[in-house]
């Protein structure tokens, strides 16, 4: 469960840098959650 939360705000995260930065591509944001989150 609350390995679930994490990952809901990591993934926030992550689409708020994405956003901001405009670099990182979708397969690089996909990688790391599955390194993270061993998925």
């Amino acid at each position: 469960m609350v390995k679930g939360i994490v990952r809901d705000a990591m993934i926030e995260i992550i689409d708020f840098i994405r956003k901001a930065i405009d670099v990182i591509d979708d397969d690089q944001v996909n990688s790391m959650i599955n390194v993270l989150f061993d998925t």
